[in-house]
C-alpha cells in the first residue's frame, strides 16, 4: 500500500475529477430528471432519452480534442479548464426548452466542452503515476462516480421537489466549481514538475514517455493498435456490457416506479447504485493486479445475467430491487476500471491518450443506444420486461467475449 498512501493526494483529486464530471453528472442524475421534465414538456421516455445519442455525437470531437490537448498542455491545464467549462455546460441544460432540441443540444453542447474531464484525462493521470498497484489506483480513482452516484440522485431530487429541476441543474453544476477544481489546483502537478521532499507524498505525474516498469519501453502507435485483434474484441466486448449497463442505469429511476416504488423511494434507492460501483471498482482493481483481467472481467461482467433473471421474476420485493441494482452496479464498476487497465498493459502508455479515446468513441455510442432502445422498450409495452432477456444475451455475449483476450505483451513495440 506503499504508493496508494505515498500518492493519496493525486488519488483524492482524480477521484474528484472523475465523479463531479461527465463520467457521473449527468448520467446518475438523468433518470431523476426524466419524470419532470417529460412532464413539463409533453415528452415520452424515448424523447427524453434520445439526449443521450448527443453524448457520443459529442464525444466525437471531444475526445480527440482532448486527447491533443493532453499531449500539447498537459494533465494539470487540461483539467482545470475543462472542469470550468464543464461545469458551465451543465447549467446550461437549465436552458432547455418544450423543443426536445434545444436538450439535445445543450447535451452536445455539455460532451464537447468535457473533452478536458473525459475518463481519459484522470486514467492518465493514474496510470503515469502508479505501476505496482495500477489496477487498485484505477479502482479508487474511477470509484469517485460512484460516490456521486450514492448522493447525486437524492441530491437532484430533493432539488426538484423544492426548487424545480431547472435550479436543480445550476446546483449540479457549481459542485465541479466548488470541490474538483480546487483540489486538483492543490494536489495535480505539471508533468515534469519537481518531485516533492523526501517523506512527502509525490503528486507530480509521471510524463508518459519515463514510465517506470514494463510499459517505460513504449508501446502500439495508435494505427497498430487499429490492426491489433486485441482492440476489436475489447470494443465488442466492452460495447455489449455497455449497452446493456447504459440501458438500465439512464433508466434506473423509470425502472424502480414502473416496481412499484415512488419517485423519492426509486431516488434513494438510486444511491445503492454508487455504493456497488465503489465496490465493483475497487475490487476489481485489487483482482486485476493479481490475476488475469480478462477472466476478471468475464465474472464481473456475468453478473448481470443474474440481475436480468431476478427482474424477470413476478412480485419483486424491495430487498430484490436492491439486489438487482447492485449486481449492475458492481458489473458497472468493474468495466471502466479493467478498460483502462487493459489498454494500459496490452498496448502501453506512449499513444494511450489516443487509443483510450477511440476506444471510448463506440463503447459510448454503444452505452446512448442502450439507454433509448430501453426508454423505446418502455414506451412501446409500458412496462421494461422485454429489456431482461435482451440483457441474458448481449451482456452474455460481452463476457463471453472477454475469454479471448491472451495475456498482455511486456513490452509492446511502437509502430
Amino acid at each position: 500500500m506503499q504508493e496508494i498512501i505515498r500518492h493519496r493526494q493525486v488519488l483524492l483529486a482524480a477521484c474528484a475529477g472523475v465523479g463531479l464530471s461527465i463520467a457521473a453528472i449527468p448520467p446518475f442524475v438523468l433518470s431523476v430528471f426524466a419524470g419532470p421534465m417529460a412532464r413539463d414538456f409533453g415528452w415520452s421516455l424515448q424523447q427524453f432519452q434520445t439526449v443521450t445519442l448527443a453524448v457520443p455525437l459529442g464525444v466525437l470531437i471531444a475526445a480527440p480534442l482532448g486527447g491533443w490537448l493532453l499531449d500539447r498542455y498537459g494533465s494539470r491545464r487540461v483539467a482545470l479548464t475543462g472542469l470550468a467549462a464543464f461545469a458551465a455546460s451543465v447549467a446550461g441544460l437549465a436552458l432547455s426548452t418544450a423543443n426536445p432540441w434545444t436538450f439535445y443540444m445543450a447535451m452536445f453542447v455539455l460532451s464537447i466542452a468535457a473533452a478536458g474531464v473525459l475518463p481519459t484525462t484522470w486514467t492518465r493521470i493514474i496510470n503515469g503515476t502508479f505501476d505496482r498497484q495500477r489496477g487498485l489506483a484505477l479502482g479508487i480513482t474511477l470509484s469517485g462516480s460512484g460516490v456521486f452516484a450514492t448522493f447525486g440522485p437524492a441530491l437532484a431530487q430533493w432539488v426538484i421537489d423544492a426548487a424545480g429541476w431547472r435550479v436543480a441543474w445550476i446546483v449540479l453544476a457549481a459542485l465541479p466549481l466548488c470541490i474538483a477544481l480546487p483540489l486538483v489546483a492543490a494536489f495535480i502537478k505539471p508533468e515534469g514538475a519537481a518531485a516533492s521532499p523526501a517523506g512527502a507524498p509525490s503528486v507530480a505525474p509521471r510524463a508518459p514517455s519515463h514510465q517506470s516498469g514494463e510499459q517505460s519501453q513504449g508501446g502500439l502507435a495508435l494505427g497498430a493498435a487499429l490492426r491489433s485483434r486485441r482492440f476489436w474484441i475489447m470494443v465488442a466486448s466492452f460495447g455489449a456490457v455497455s449497452f446493456c449497463l447504459g440501458g438500465f442505469n439512464a433508466n434506473l429511476v423509470p425502472i424502480l416506479i414502473s416496481e412499484g416504488l415512488t419517485s423519492a423511494e426509486a431516488a434513494r434507492l438510486a444511491g445503492t447504485l454508487g455504493v456497488s460501483l465503489i465496490t465493483g471498482r475497487l475490487i476489481a482493481g485489487v483482482m486485476i493486479d493479481r490475476f488475469w483481467p480478462p477472466g476478471v472481467a468475464a465474472i464481473a461482467f456475468s453478473l448481470p445475467l443474474l440481475g436480468a433473471m431476478v427482474l424477470m421474476g413476478d412480485s419483486l420485493t424491495p430487498t430484490m430491487l436492491v439486489l438487482c441494482v447492485a449486481l449492475m452496479g458492481f458489473a458497472a464498476g468493474a468495466e471502466y476500471d479493467v478498460l483502462a487497465f487493459m489498454t494500459s498493459r496490452y498496448f502501453g502508455l506512449t499513444h494511450y491518450g489516443k487509443i483510450y479515446a477511440v476506444m471510448l468513441l463506440p463503447i459510448s455510442i454503444a452505452t446512448s443506444a442502450g439507454a433509448v432502445a430501453f426508454g423505446r422498450i418502455r414506451d412501446g409495452s409500458s412496462s421494461f420486461d422485454a429489456a431482461w432477456p435482451v440483457v441474458l444475451v448481449v451482456c452474455g455475449a460481452g463476457a463471453l467475449l472477454q475469454l479471448a483476450l491472451g495475456r498482455e505483451q511486456s513490452q509492446p513495440s511502437a509502430r
